[in-house]
């Protein structure tokens, strides 16, 4: 995956430099999210909006180590069976109220909840034994079992339980605690996020970042050649054309990134080799046991 921006774009590609720096940071979507449901998201396209608008319980770095974020310190058992974790008091909604274990609590019990669809938090919740909130800066979670991967569990999004019993419109117009909120969606074409009032400008430069949504990949290359995008995807053939144009490399880097992605092993047991487990065992692509 190559990745193209304009020099104002940080750890993306950058626009040569100008008399003064913009204060909108203009990215791109393939298409609309299907919802800004943190819990239920399962594409990239939320995602990517989603986590400038909520903040997770435990963050992780770019080399992918836990790092505070709503929790700001947590402690785990020697049985790997009880997690305790102090929350963040600076920690606010974008209405100013607080978040609390009450919130991280309603989040546990929403992935859990049968008729939401959390399938990306799900089995890592599957085994709880109790939430306990003692106080409103505390979260005690008890599960059945040990896990060695729980500490990624964590990193789930937290949701406010206030605005989830309201409940309204909450895929489109979230209530998040992320250093962005969304000012306007219209669907197709352009999507809005504003810096939040009580968000610094040193941690967060950018007041606005607006993502176009444009699906078509030949349209988005030409609007990132002409300045209009400030990151954008490259295919491979453009990436080819465009590292023969010394006019877009001198306003635009490009950059190779990487992707999470996962990949599924199915095996047909109705044949009678994969049929024996220990077949399967043995064949084990993962730390995680095959079916």
């Amino acid at each position: 995956l190559a990745l193209a921006g304009a020099l104002a774009a940080p750890g993306c590609a950058r626009q040569a430099p100008r008399a003064t720096v913009s204060t909108t940071l203009n990215r791109h979507l393939d298409g609309d999210p299907a919802t800004l449901d943190p819990i239920v998201t399962t594409e990239e396209l939320g995602l990517r909006v989603e986590e400038l608008v909520f903040r997770p319980l435990i963050g992780l770095d770019k080399t992918l180590h836990p790092v505070p974020s709503i929790a700001v310190s947590w402690a785990g058992s020697s049985d790997g069976l009880v997690y305790d974790l102090r929350l963040d008091p600076k920690a606010r909604w974008e209405d100013g109220t607080p978040v609390t274990s009450e919130d991280v609590a309603y989040t546990i019990e929403r992935i859990r909840d049968p008729k939401v669809s959390a399938v990306n938090w799900k089995s890592g919740f599957e085994d709880v034994r109790s939430v306990e909130t003692p106080d409103p800066s505390t979260v005690i979670i008890r599960f059945q079992k040990p896990y060695a991967k729980r500490l990624l569990a964590l990193t789930v999004p937290v949701v406010s339980a206030a605005a989830y019993r309201r409940g309204t419109s909450l895929d489109r117009q979230p209530v998040g605690s992320g250093p962005y909120r969304v000012e306007s969606w219209a669907a197709g074409q352009q999507l809005i996020l504003v810096r939040r009032a009580d968000q610094s400008a040193d941690a967060y430069p950018f007041a606005r970042i607006v993502f176009h949504v444009i699906p078509d990949g030949a349209v988005r290359f030409r609007a990132g050649s002409a300045g209009e995008l400030d990151e954008f995807r490259v295919s491979r053939d453009q990436r080819v054309a465009a590292e023969k144009d010394k006019e877009f490399l001198a306003h635009n880097r490009m950059l190779k990134v990487g992707q999470f992605s996962v990949t599924l092993l199915f095996w047909n047991v109705r044949n009678p080799f994969l049929a024996d487990r220990r077949v399967r065992l043995a064949s084990r692509a993962s730390g995680d046991e095959p079916r």
